[in-house]
């Protein structure tokens, strides 16, 4: 008996001295849908703890319940238990009709002077949606001319992780009147971007795709017959940033219509010559013209010579070289170069309808500035002085100044001043973009 007593006692003894470490359980939890939120509280516990799971939905999403084996084991999105076991938890949640918000862009123009007018607007509402894990746009267009309310347009989009579906619906608000409708995909798959897309208007159906992979691009359209078939349209081919050799890059673009080929261009970048001096090469092919632009570039400084120009062709044989004109510009060295300053006289003034040149007019001097606004964003200003030789004093015969300046995150506006020598008339217009 007291051998008994003695080993109870020594069994006592030694459980204080030497316990035992507690269970350790783990907590796994499951979410379903994946993308339907997000959860903590998973992980190892010992045993007797108090654990406490958490779940909370992202946007167009709702929290359903906790489930275990089958069974529901708690409806809000705070579970707390004392664990005594492993645990497997599945967090449950479900897609819904989730707003995002609505935006609302604008833009307009007014004629200040000679006359006080309204010359254009255009504004778009756009409403955002989620459901599913995939995003709704519902858009409504508006535009004036004058004033009249001259377009009215529906939209809506969805956009999937790879994808975009877009359609669009017009009407003519003055008489009532349904004008067009358009309907597109753009999807994107390892290595590839595919767009297609069809539109139907008052000339029927039409049709346009591209591929695109890497520097390649190829873009088609097609368009319904009198017969109800489908008749090609025109194609293009491109490929862009394609090296040859020695750092020089090259590119070109290849068109096609129905009645045969329209245009090929080529650029050629980073012809060395010597002493850090390179040049780009521009040209273009179309059935009744081959122009040309050269284009030299120093290291050190961000200026430049451009030639614009033609090729003069006999049957197989290059007669010469026509010149329409040639460009000037200089600016700080990098792509970021302002202020930027640039002189270009015209031999065939027409040939360079980029310079927008007016009747008589051959050249202009014009300088470009660009920096950080007053009220955050970048300032734009652009002045160009134009020459002709039956212009005012120095030859001038225009002036044009063109601005453009931020106030704020949501709203800039636009400036654009036209002083004609020639004749007493001097236009201002102003102009904005809001963007709520």
């Amino acid at each position: 008996m007291r051998s008994l007593v003695f080993l109870g006692l020594l069994l006592i003894a030694a459980a204080v001295a030497f316990p035992q470490a507690p269970s350790i359980y783990t907590v796994t939890i499951i979410v379903e849908p994946p993308e339907g939120g997000m959860v903590t509280g998973e992980g190892r516990y010992a045993a007797g703890a108090l654990v406490t799971v958490k779940a909370e939905p992202y946007p167009g999403y709702e929290f359903v319940g906790w489930w275990e084996e089958g069974v529901e084991v708690c409806p809000d999105p705070e579970y707390s238990f004392t664990i005594t076991s492993d645990r497997v938890l599945i967090a449950r949640f479900e897609p819904v009709l989730f707003f995002e918000g609505t935006k609302f862009y604008a833009k307009g123009k007014l004629e200040l002077v000679p006359d006080l007018q309204f010359l254009s607007g255009y504004g778009r509402l756009l409403s955002g949606y989620r459901f599913n894990g995939v995003k709704w746009r519902l858009g409504t267009t508006f535009s004036f001319r004058g004033s009249s309310f001259v377009g009215l347009t529906g939209s809506l989009d969805l956009r999937f992780r790879r994808s975009k579906l877009s359609g669009r619906i017009g009407f003519d608000p003055q008489a009532l009147a349904y004008r067009y409708a358009y309907l597109s995909l753009f999807t994107r798959a390892e290595d590839f971007v595919l767009f297609s897309s069809v539109r139907h208007s008052a000339h029927g159906l039409s049709y346009a795709g591209s591929l695109r992979s890497g520097a390649f691009n190829l873009k088609a359209s097609f368009v319904e017959d009198a017969d109800g078939g489908v008749q090609f349209q025109s194609a293009v081919f491109r490929i862009s940033r394609f090296p040859l050799c020695c750092d020089i890059g090259s590119s070109f673009v290849l068109s096609f219509t129905k009645e045969g080929f329209s245009y090929l261009k080529l650029k050629i970048r980073n012809l060395e010559l010597c002493c850090d001096i390179s040049f780009n090469l521009y040209v273009e092919f179309t059935p009744n013209s081959k122009s040309l632009s050269l284009e030299p570039v120093w290291k050190y400084v961000r200026a430049c010579l451009k030639v614009y120009g033609d090729v003069d062709w006999t049957g197989q044989a290059i007669e010469g070289i026509e010149i329409h004109g040639f460009k000037i510009a200089c600016g700080p060295k990098g792509g970021k170069g302002y202020p930027r300053l640039e002189l270009v006289t015209a031999l065939s003034p027409e040939k360079l309808p980029w310079a927008r040149f007016r009747e008589g007019e051959f050249e202009y001097v014009g300088a470009e500035f660009r920096g950080p606004g007053c009220c955050g964003g970048v300032y734009e200003l652009a002045l160009r002085t134009y020459f002709s030789h039956a212009g005012g004093p120095f030859g001038i015969s225009r002036v044009l100044i063109e601005g453009e300046v931020p106030l704020g995150d949501f709203l800039t506006l636009e400036l654009s001043f036209t002083g004609d020598l020639a004749t007493p008339e001097n236009k201002i217009e102003l102009g904005w973009e809001m963007n709520l």
